[in-house]
């Protein structure tokens, strides 16, 4: 494979232990083994824990939260705040368009005005890794802005077909714009407690199924669902002894207050147990015997792929997104959409009959072994910056 000597800078929109930012550092560790001639800096839009995992790989810049501005801007800032970011964005490319970098790749929708600037400035090559769905997309921008604005980008990559098809649908971006690589999984996981110790940390029972999840805390990511879950789980199954772990957060978070409030007025929050985010999820993937995605839209989860890699029960929501590209071909579990009392139903059958939770979790971690490592996904994201330069 031809070599790419050249200078790259790489945007991350956010420095938090979350699956887009992990995926690039996983990314990075693995280029800077595989080609070390290569000259790569980080550019961090928002400061967060990865930072230090960041430069210890490369030189690293931090988009502070207050930017200093020249008098002249300051003032068209207070009369029109909506501003703030485009002087931001201006300040940033200006000073770092001087180090000669010849491709800008940008991890997640966030870094399009970024990409779109350093275009503007010098002459760039530049790639913009999509990791969002319609939801997430339009947190941050209208339909015409990324409908005008993403082709720019001389290579779009999206994470799953899920992304693909909907830039396609939504966003009218054509195929010949987008290469599809998923998430993929670092096998060297980091777990410093096998499950026997966690279980006993927790006051688990050893005859409780251990139901899990994991994510930020919000809306999109379905984690009030667990409770209409654990509502049907003990009305309409009250043999099945289970705990449902949900890791993310913090326990000052209103949307957790909320969830553990619902548990409380349905009866179920003695089933329901909060951890907040650690900086060991692997611990707890291990833990589980089961792992719910209740996503109500999401690309591809790197959680989804670490259980599916630990072999584990995988639940999902169908037309939620990417899951059902890992867990067809009996890799794992589809509901309808937002269907909580058919959730429950596959949990029953799972806890009844646990030899078809291994039999599938054994298909999905032959699959993520095969189709979605590191060093795989990796190669041919190479092999695509290398081609933009023939």
């Amino acid at each position: 494979m031809a070599s790419l000597k050249r200078r790259i800078l790489f945007i991350v929109h956010d420095a938090a232990r979350s699956g887009a930012p992990v995926l690039l550092l996983y990314f990075l560790r693995w280029l800077k083994v595989y080609d070390n001639e290569i000259k790569f800096d980080v550019l961090i839009l928002r400061d967060g824990p990865l930072r230090k995992d960041f430069e210890a790989l490369a030189k690293t810049f931090i988009v502070p939260k207050e930017y200093r501005y020249t008098l002249t801007n300051k003032l068209r800032v207070r009369k029109h705040p909506e501003l703030v970011d485009k002087y931001r964005i201006s300040e940033v490319t200006a000073k770092l368009s001087k180090n000669g970098y010849t491709l800008v790749y940008g991890n997640t929708i966030v870094s399009l005005p970024y990409l779109l600037e350093f275009k503007r400035r010098v002459s760039v090559k530049t790639v913009c890794a999509i990791h969002e769905l319609s939801n997430a997309i339009a947190f941050y921008f209208g339909k015409e802005d990324v409908t005008k604005s993403l082709p720019q980008a001389d290579l779009i990559i999206a994470g799953s077909q899920a992304v693909k098809h909907n830039l396609n649908k939504e966003f009218s971006i054509p195929d010949d714009k987008i290469k599809v690589f998923h998430a993929f999984v670092d096998f060297n996981m980091a777990k410093t407690k096998d499950a026997d110790t966690l279980r006993g940390e927790l006051d688990i029972a050893k005859d409780e199924l251990i139901i899990g999840g994991m994510s930020q805390i919000e809306l999109r990511k379905g984690v009030d669902l667990i409770v209409p879950v654990a509502v049907s789980l003990k009305k309409n199954y009250p043999g099945v002894k289970f705990k449902i772990l949900w890791v993310g957060g913090t326990a000052t978070d209103n949307f957790i207050q909320v969830v553990k409030q619902d548990a409380q007025k349905c009866g179920v929050s003695e089933q329901i147990l909060f951890i907040e985010h650690t900086s060991y999820p692997d611990d707890y993937i291990n833990l589980y015997d089961i792992f719910l995605l209740l996503s109500r839209e999401d690309p591809f989860p790197l959680v989804l792929l670490s259980a599916a890699h630990m072999g584990k029960g995988l639940i999902a929501f169908r037309d939620s997104g990417g899951a059902e590209e890992l867990l067809n071909d009996g890799a794992g579990f589809m509901a309808s959409y937002l269907n909580t009392q058919e959730i429950a139903t596959i949990i029953a059958d799972l806890y009844y009959h646990p030899d078809k939770i291994s039999n599938a979790g054994k298909i999905a971690q032959e699959k993520v072994t095969r189709d979605f490592n590191l060093g795989k996904t990796s190669g041919l994201i190479y092999k695509a910056l290398v081609e933009l330069y023939k």
